[in-house]
């Protein structure tokens, strides 16, 4: 994360939250039958992990069922109301109270537009990148998620070379969540 910083990049932390499947879970893992201090102390921790860099907001990792559940959600989005931190929902779930949350208590708030790569498979990554351009044109923005897959890194240095003459900018998303939330 230092070195990510250092070269230009945006910090943000994939925080595990629970799923509705049977997953391995983190051992971070924040879930629904932990308590309200439970909550918290953890959430707390992972962001003293990274105390000594400017963190800008978190995404959940998985949390289709812990992002469900207002009450526990809402633990999370206090405390980076608090941290002056804004909240990517990764829509694991249409149910998902992130952004109802986010309203209500004034945190800055985006939601993902697409995975790229649901199948590590080159070319569906890359076809998932062109999609990405059209919500992109459409909205005026889209905000994708990848993961550090053997075919994600290709494709995307291979799709960042088309983009020249596309009058596309890749922008941190502390940008898009400015102006998605003025």
């Amino acid at each position: 994360a230092e070195q990510a910083k250092e070269a230009g990049h945006e910090i943000m932390i994939h925080t595990p939250m629970e799923p509705k499947v049977d997953a391995s879970l983190a051992p971070d893992t924040l879930k629904t039958d932990m308590s309200k201090e439970e909550i918290e102390n953890a959430f707390l921790q992972m962001l003293q992990k990274f105390e000594a860099i400017e963190v800008k907001g978190i995404n959940n990792h998985m949390g289709s069922k812990f992002t469900e559940d207002k009450e526990r959600l809402g633990y999370i989005i206090d405390i980076l109301k608090l941290q002056n931190m804004f909240f990517l929902d990764s829509k694991t779930t249409s149910l998902s109270k992130g952004k109802e949350l986010a309203l209500d208590k004034e945190v800055d708030f985006a939601s993902r537009d697409i995975f790229l790569d649901n199948e590590n498979n080159y070319d569906y990554i890359f076809s998932q990148l062109l999609k990405a351009e059209k919500i992109a044109f459409n909205k005026g923005y889209a905000i994708a998620i990848c993961h550090p897959k053997s075919n994600t890194y290709p494709a995307l240095k291979d799709w960042i070379e088309t983009l020249k003459d596309k009058e596309i900018k890749l922008v941190h998303v502390s940008q898009i969540v400015q102006k998605i939330n003025q």
